[in-house]
């Protein structure tokens, strides 16, 4: 939100926009910005719901705090949908078990390649178990699975920018709703070596000014 004053404080003001502030955040958390997966369609958004059919759906896509997809329209417009989705996840109703963001792309993306009702029904019945995952190492996992997994590392050691913490984040819930481990980061030795001459100059600069202050004492 981008809020541009040309005057002085206005109570009134202020008060109308903190209730538009927090009714927002009520709508983006509440059961009516749910996103809802069905046999049949895709449903999403928060103050306008969009239903859109598996078979019209064409690509599925992530930001920072939403799910984003794209359908086909009558006319053969391309018209995109989106749905409230942040770094933390969204608890499944039905089995109470927080999804990740890339764990609900992951879910959707099935229900789009699947080519009848009755797949999907399978599918969403999949989906609502709970499973004790048992750990696996990213070598050890098929070659599909392993293709995703190595990629998301990369990303994950590579990431930057604001967005880093929460993309991370997404990764490691990710990885774990998976039953794969993720592996540490490892220090470069440019990193390490860095590390060690902030450590001694630090140390160094203190010690500089403790000499300092007890020259002036004595």
């Amino acid at each position: 939100m981008l809020i541009l004053l040309t005057d002085g404080f206005n109570p009134f003001y202020w008060f109308v926009v903190t209730i538009l502030i927090i009714l927002f955040g009520y709508f983006e958390v509440s059961k009516d910005s749910n996103l809802l997966l069905t046999p049949n369609y895709l449903q999403g958004g928060t103050f306008f719901r969009c239903r859109s059919e598996w078979n019209k759906i064409t690509e599925v896509y992530t930001s920072e705090s939403h799910i984003y997809w794209e359908e086909v329209s009558k006319k053969g417009k391309i018209l995109q949908r989106k749905s409230p989705y942040n770094h933390w996840g969204r608890k499944c109703l039905q089995n109470r078990k927080k999804v990740s963001k890339d764990l609900a792309i992951e879910w959707i993306n099935k229900l789009i390649k699947a080519e009848s009702k009755n797949e999907r029904i399978q599918l969403l019945t999949d989906f609502r178990q709970i499973r004790s995952t048992k750990e696996r190492l990213i070598r050890t996992l098929p070659e599909e699975e392993k293709e995703i997994a190595n990629r998301l590392f990369e990303e994950f050691k590579n990431i930057k920018g604001e967005y880093r913490s929460e993309r991370r984040m997404e990764i490691a819930q990710y990885f774990k709703q998976k039953g794969w481990v993720l592996p540490k980061l490892e220090i470069s030795e440019e990193r390490k070596i860095i590390g060690c001459l902030v450590i001694v100059f630090s140390f160094g600069f203190l010690f500089l000014i403790i000499l300092k202050f007890l020259q002036q004492i004595f």
